[in-house]
């Protein structure tokens, strides 16, 4: 394998449909540029004389290519697959009309000619074709992807994750048992005739998910991404092209968007280690000022809590920083923050623990930082009902406030009071309840074990980003940070 792939990285491509220039891309290209590449089914039938001529052949030297190299070229079967799996298995007739019916008189030829010719060279191609898996997991750069032809179902992927053809085949077609499965091949969005409506439990969550099926043409606009069982929403990246009627190829690599690729030369080459390691380095500058700006003005808890919410899918993650280092974050791939958090998280490979390791790899111990608190030059004296300061610091322009011992008791310390830039009547609200903080922050070490959770003060979103705050408290240790 090329030295030059970046780890994990995948293509996921689809819907070849007996035109061969697809798989020329990935033998003479992608498997030089890319670890992983899935092919998401249908290659066999219609093709430019719409009756699949040569889809046999195609399909043959793509399950060479993963025996080959069986951990990076992954097939998954498609509708059109099925279709010549059962009609391989049992020659039944309602097999052949519908092969033929959607462009595949060459294919049933093909086929039956392979059968009877070389018998043992058809098993070995429908054996291998019905152990393969209908659906696939893959983690890069901390994002998790899933791949199937039409519909990634999770629950019966949590049930078997090598749930196959050969399984599906035991259903009687468009059965009550066949339904469920049917749609990973099957499904499309908006279709009324779709075998049976999905749940919102069968959409997976924390994921995106990568589909082929349904021509780019025949999409009309909609959007495919679904609804799934925490009320979010699971992006979902269709990578058919429309390569039968003459239309552009489609890859996915976890970018922001499908890429079309060109048919007569190859103008597509995936990110090489070097400018993957330059846009790593632009976003860990990024994160680091936009960080050391929100934990001056609020606390490192809320950078833990914006950070985490990217992980666990929350489109809302960057309200937690100001507007200017908002928008620069949103300018960059949440796949390459995700990508730096994930390669910090060490031998636990996990994007959580990656947080941890940047904050404590980016500021000063406490110690340090309380002595590099400059609030404006303006700081607070405490005093009680009878003048007789309770705390304070002589530095010029001190402003009093005027505490009882049980409103001072209430705030209990001095660095609760003003560590966050706020003022005293933004701070004592007794009416204010502290917002939930979700099951997956809580369990962190990181909030566990402090009295300052994320998104604290019973403050809303917009009441904590306040813009014109500019005490700068947390300053970046000295030494450059070793991601």
């Amino acid at each position: 394998m090329n030295s030059n792939i970046v780890p994990n990285s995948f293509i996921a491509i689809s819907d070849f449909h007996s035109y061969r220039y697809p798989l020329e891309k990935v033998k003479n290209y992608y498997l030089n540029e890319y670890e992983k590449i899935f092919i998401l089914g249908d290659v066999t039938d219609r093709g430019k004389d719409n009756k699949g001529t040569d889809g046999i052949g195609i399909l043959e030297e793509i399950m060479n290519l993963s025996k080959k190299y069986p951990e990076r070229v992954i097939y998954i079967p498609g509708n059109h697959d099925e279709l010549l799996y059962n009609y391989a298995r049992n020659k039944e007739y309602f097999y052949k009309v519908n092969i033929i019916h959607n462009g595949g008189e060459n294919t049933v030829k093909e086929i039956n000619q392979m059968l009877q010719n070389d018998h043992n060279r058809a098993d070995r191609l429908i054996d291998w074709l019905g152990k393969q898996p209908l659906q696939r997991e893959h983690y890069y750069n901390g994002q998790r992807y899933v791949f199937a032809h039409a519909f990634f179902n999770q629950k019966i992927y949590d049930q078997n994750s090598s749930y196959a053809l050969k399984d599906l085949y035991h259903h009687k077609f468009r059965s009550q048992s066949y339904n469920k499965p049917g749609n990973i091949l099957w499904y499309r969005k908006g279709r009324t005739s779709n075998f049976e409506e999905i749940s919102i439990d069968e959409v997976p969550t924390n994921a995106i998910m990568v589909i082929g099926h349904t021509p780019e043409r025949s999409r009309k606009g909609i959007d495919l991404s679904l609804e799934n069982k925490e009320g979010n929403i699971t992006p979902v990246y269709c990578v058919d092209g429309g390569i039968a009627k003459g239309d552009s190829m489609i890859k996915y690599d976890g970018g922001k968007n499908c890429l079309k690729t060109q048919t007569h030369y190859h103008n597509d080459t995936s990110i090489s280690n070097e400018s993957l390691e330059n846009k790593r380095q632009e976003a860990l500058e990024i994160m680091c000022e936009a960080a050391i700006e929100t934990a001056s003005k609020h606390d490192e808890y809320q950078v833990y809590y914006a950070f985490s919410q990217l992980i666990y899918g929350d489109e809302d993650w960057p309200m937690y920083f100001s507007r200017d280092n908002r928008d620069r974050l949103c300018d960059l791939d949440e796949g390459i923050i995700k990508s730096v958090l994930f390669s910090l998280s060490g031998e636990k490979v996990d994007p959580i623990a990656g947080i941890d390791k940047f904050l404590d790899n980016l500021f000063n111990d406490k110690e340090d930082q309380k002595k590099a608190k400059n609030y404006n030059d303006t700081i607070v004296q405490i005093i009680d009902e009878d003048e007789t300061p309770i705390y304070s610091e002589s530095i010029d322009n001190t402003q009093k406030i005027h505490l009882s011992k049980d409103e001072f008791d209430v705030i209990n310390n001095k660095n609760q009071l003003y560590t966050y830039g706020l003022t005293k009547d933004e701070i004592i609200q007794d009416n204010l309840k502290s917002p939930n903080i979700s099951k997956k922050v809580t369990s962190s070490n990181r909030i566990k074990n402090s009295e300052v959770k994320s998104c604290p003060y019973g403050l809303t979103k917009d009441e904590i980003i306040q813009d014109d705050l500019k005490p700068k408290i947390y300053t970046k240790k000295q030494k450059d940070v070793n991601y």
